[in-house]
């Protein structure tokens, strides 16, 4: 069986940009890796989370 990229979702929580990653393994998306949010943990850390 091979793994390829493709197109998903970012690993943080509660953000809904895509991202390119390995399939089968959460990737976070630039802007919440640099923001500091965690894979599938937590609140999402981004200052335009939630709408603000």
């Amino acid at each position: 069986m091979t793994s390829g990229s493709g197109y998903q979702w970012c690993g943080c929580r509660d953000c809904f940009d895509t991202v390119v990653g390995t399939v089968g393994m959460l990737t976070l998306c630039d802007d919440c890796a640099e923001a500091g949010c965690e894979i599938q943990d937590g609140e999402c850390q981004r200052e335009d989370a939630y709408g603000n």
